[in-house]
């Protein structure tokens, strides 16, 4: 009977110590495979940015294409502009725009367009300038509550243009109250208050 227990106990005993072998074993198993997928982690990191990097340039391109060298001719709307040194509502002022001036369009980025005005550059909010094809395709063709001030034109970029008759948008001029007007406009453009 003596030996019985005495086995027993061994057992139970060897018993815990294979269990506690097994558990180490397993928590370095755990340590190796946790560090494997951090290097994996890192490397698809990696690979996120460059996917982002080759999708900028890209966009980069495809603005370069369309803007060309000289910008986008283009004319602002029927009301005054203010040229902004950065695309920012609240930043410095460089100067009062007037309507229907010629300007040249660089490009599209916090809801604003970085234009260049008698060899001076800065950035009038997008309302401002007036649309055609090329400018609705560097904006990407968002409205004004579409448009987000987070994105930049990298990001907000859309390769097809969609036609005038297939969407619609804001008309987004400047009303009397200092506001933008919220009419929605078939094909984009002003409605027929502010044409």
């Amino acid at each position: 009977m003596k030996i019985l227990i005495v086995s027993f106990l061994f057992s139970i005993h060897s018993f815990g110590q294979t269990n506690e072998v097994r558990l180490d074993s397993l928590r370095k198993i755990k340590i190796e495979y946790t560090s494997q997928l951090d290097e994996l982690e890192l490397k698809i990191s990696n690979v996120d940015d460059e996917i982002k990097l080759l999708e900028i340039l890209i966009a980069q391109s495809r603005i370069e294409e369309l803007v060309g060298e000289d910008g986008i001719p283009a004319k602002l709307n029927a009301l005054d502009a203010i040229l902004r040194k950065v695309p920012n509502a609240t930043s410095e002022k460089l100067l009062r725009l007037k309507a229907k001036t010629d300007i040249k369009v660089l490009s599209f980025e916090n809801g604003y367009f970085r234009i260049e005005y008698n060899r001076v550059y800065g950035y009038v909010f997008w309302p401002d300038v007036k649309s055609n094809p090329q400018i609705a395709e560097l904006r990407g063709g968002k409205s004004a509550n579409k448009a987000s001030s987070n994105h930049t034109i990298q990001s907000s970029y859309k390769s097809s243009y969609r036609s005038s008759s297939s969407y619609s948008s804001k008309c987004g001029a400047r009303n009397k109250t200092g506001g933008y007007c919220k009419n929605m406009v078939k094909g984009g453009g002003r409605c027929h208050h502010h044409r």
